[in-house]
């Protein structure tokens, strides 16, 4: 998959709501943010077929490291009019060593979806995701539990 290239968003959806002007910028610039993070199967498939792809992703603020253990699933299911369609599961976990005052605890992290690769210029034309996060933070002065389930459905076009 092609991830060098930069790619418009044609049409973001939130919760089943299009998403336009400061609102689509901000998205925008997350999903540019975190495109980093994204990391691609490299193996050969074959339909039916399913590969992995691991990454550990190091953050650190206030003084505290965190390391954010992703784990991908990638299923090809088929490949129609020059598309190659896939299943993917996203899996992370993360843990904050016992000598930090500041906790960190991704609590429930799976994320589901699909995903369309353009076979012409091997990026991806079309994403649909959805699951929950469930994430604890704790210090000494606070305790704080983040949690979200939305659905993304992003589109994009190659520049």
């Amino acid at each position: 998959i092609d991830t060098k290239t930069n790619r418009e968003f044609k049409k973001i959806e939130l919760n089943g709501q299009e998403v336009s002007g400061e609102t689509k910028m901000y998205m925008n610039t997350f999903f540019e943010s975190i495109k980093q993070f994204n990391v691609y199967p490299t193996e050969v498939f074959r339909i039916g077929q399913t590969h992995s792809a691991k990454q550990n992703i190091k953050l650190s603020t206030q003084g505290a490291e965190f390391v954010i253990n992703l784990n991908s699933d990638f299923t090809l299911i088929k490949i129609e009019d020059g598309k190659a369609f896939f299943n993917i599961v996203i899996l992370g976990d993360m843990k904050t060593p016992d000598n930090q005052s500041l906790k960190m605890l991704i609590e429930e992290y799976r994320i589901s979806g699909s995903a369309i690769i353009d076979l012409k210029d091997n990026t991806i034309a079309e994403s649909n995701f959805e699951g929950p996060i469930v994430i604890k933070i704790n210090s000494e002065d606070f305790s704080l539990e983040i949690s979200a389930k939305n659905k993304y459905i992003i589109k994009t076009i190659k520049l």
